[in-house]
């Protein structure tokens, strides 16, 4: 008789558990409601990621930042090019993942980017 209600407490206890084991990093979405939201947004995916999984992040967020800019004079002449930011592209990755970023980075950019440690 008090078998059958431990193993429903059980069954209950090993679904949650497998709910919450998920990357923390992995549920954290791009909020793109202002840029206070991005950035703030953004910095908690970033923070929730691994060290090379944190720039490879970064490198996307450049990418798309650069994309469809063909000439460093284009850099020059537009300020917002010459620090790019999670609020310049908000819209485009509104809702993503970090995942998701990376993915449509690598999908969408011509930018080539290597990161080298020093």
């Amino acid at each position: 008789m008090l078998k059958e209600p431990l193993l429903a407490v059980c069954l209950a206890f090993a679904v949650t558990a497998c709910a919450t084991s998920e990357n923390p990093a992995s549920q954290i979405r791009l909020d793109a409601t202002s840029d206070a939201t991005a950035m703030s947004s953004f910095s908690a995916m970033a923070e929730a990621l691994t060290s090379e999984n944190r720039q490879e992040l970064l490198v996307a967020m450049l990418k798309l930042n650069m994309t469809g800019v063909n000439s460093v004079y284009e850099v020059i002449q537009n300020p917002d090019l010459q620090s790019p930011s999670i609020a310049r592209i908000k819209d485009k990755v509104d809702g993503m993942t970090a995942q998701q970023i990376i993915d449509l980075a690598n999908r969408t950019s011509s930018v080539e980017a290597e990161v080298t440690a020093e």
